[in-house]
């Protein structure tokens, strides 16, 4: 996408977020520092100009490898601006992209009717992740993320580039699944995680805070040596069972045991969000927004 394009994809996200009847949600939605729906944009060009003269600068005499320039959280795509956040204490809420600010919400969530109906696809899942276990491959964010020890691979259903359509013939049930699931477009990802033995992931926050993230384990064979610190609890994977927790918190994982953990993770639509407001996210036009190469 050319920064003209982007212009004009701005104005016209605009246009759609007046012409909606609900929009208290989307009058608070922050690409990175800029709010959608009512900040200058001029200005914010002028922003963009003089982050590119600084971000050249950095990498040709600095060297920055900060994890937020970096960007592992949008899998690999580039966009044509970033805006590194500030730190935040870890039980409160601090996404790196997309940053609804009138969102209330818990590092943790209870169970639910989705968590529920994902467990009841358990086995039929488990079953076709051992069928393609070969398929996965380095995570993006093993290398600044993951200790050296270890390794976190994946098989990514849903990802920053769409649905994975060679996926679905081999994945057909558990995309059955994600069919009857309210799945966050455009702002979600769908994978299989893998841990290798050692692994460790560095506290971090996810991309954006429009979801919540369920686990559902699938091999979890020493569930009191692999955990994972959302805000400031610790809790354990079970197979079968599903963990809800909203990534936009500050969120880490240990591995001390000595055979892979395996989740599978679904980013649904934050419950916070209006079912309306859901359907304008859901537009294509928010899947490339501010996107270097539009898919």
């Amino acid at each position: 996408m050319s920064y003209i394009n982007f212009y004009k994809t701005i104005k016209k996200v605009r246009h759609i977020i007046k012409n909606s009847k609900t929009n208290n949600n989307l009058s608070n939605l922050y690409w990175y520092d800029f709010n959608i729906a009512s900040d200058s944009i001029n200005l914010f060009f002028i922003k963009i100009l003089f982050w590119k003269i600084k971000a050249t600068y950095e990498k040709f005499f600095n060297n920055n490898d900060d994890y937020q320039n970096l960007n592992p959280k949008n899998y690999g795509v580039s966009t044509l601006y970033v805006s590194n956040i500030g730190m935040k204490k870890s039980n409160f809420s601090n996404p790196t992209i997309w940053n609804c600010k009138s969102i209330d919400s818990n590092p943790w969530h209870n169970q639910d009717k989705f968590s529920n109906l994902i467990k009841e696809y358990y086995l039929s899942i488990k079953n076709e992740f051992k069928e393609n276990n070969q398929l996965t491959s380095i995570h993006p964010g093993n290398d600044l993320l993951s200790s050296k020890n270890g390794q976190w691979s994946s098989i990514t259903l849903i990802g920053s580039k769409g649905i994975d359509n060679e996926l679905i013939k081999k994945f057909p049930i558990t995309f059955e699944l994600l069919n009857k699931l309210p799945i966050c477009n455009n702002f979600g990802f769908v994978a299989f995680s893998k841990l290798s033995a050692g692994t460790t992931i560095k506290a971090h926050t996810g991309s954006s805070n429009l979801r919540l993230r369920y686990h559902l384990g699938i091999e979890v064979p020493e569930p009191e040596k692999v955990k994972i610190r959302v805000g400031n609890e610790w809790k354990s994977w079970k197979e079968g069972e599903v963990l809800i927790f909203d990534d936009s918190f500050e969120h880490e994982v240990y591995h001390k045991g000595k055979k892979d953990r395996v989740v599978l993770m679904i980013d649904l639509w934050h419950p916070n969000i209006s079912k309306s407001e859901c359907e304008i996210l859901s537009n294509s036009i928010f899947f490339n927004y501010g996107k270097k190469t539009t898919y």
